[in-house]
């Protein structure tokens, strides 16, 4: 049994099985904005993991700092660097687009922000 309210957090890259299913059951499809892919994903850390011995600090790989993402859309994140979010206090995502356009994404879909 999955509870979304858990904060789960461990201290290495790779997410732990309950940790993954967590983030499976609370992102139902890819978090990008407009993607809504289904399919094979990605976890994504919207903080950017730095390892320990590089002064990364404890815990980074947890529920609130991992999204899912669909493959191209983790690596257009990862690779480019141009696209940028974060997570609201509710739990929706607000994303940066290389021009600067803001989205909101969240349960109901994708909406621009002003």
């Amino acid at each position: 049994m999955v509870d979304l309210n858990d904060y789960l957090q461990v201290d290495a890259y790779e997410a732990p099985l309950p940790i993954r299913l967590q983030v499976q059951e609370r992102d139902t499809c890819c978090s990008f904005p407009w993607c809504g892919g289904t399919g094979r994903f990605d976890l994504d850390h919207i903080v950017e993991y730095v390892p320990p011995e590089d002064g990364g600090p404890p815990g980074q790989t947890n529920t609130l700092n991992l999204s899912k993402l669909c493959r191209f859309h983790h690596r257009l994140k990862t690779h480019t660097r141009s696209w940028r979010y974060h997570r609201q206090p509710d739990q929706s995502l607000v994303w940066q687009s290389p021009a600067g356009y803001c989205y909101r994404v969240d349960g109901t879909g994708t909406t621009s922000i002003l």
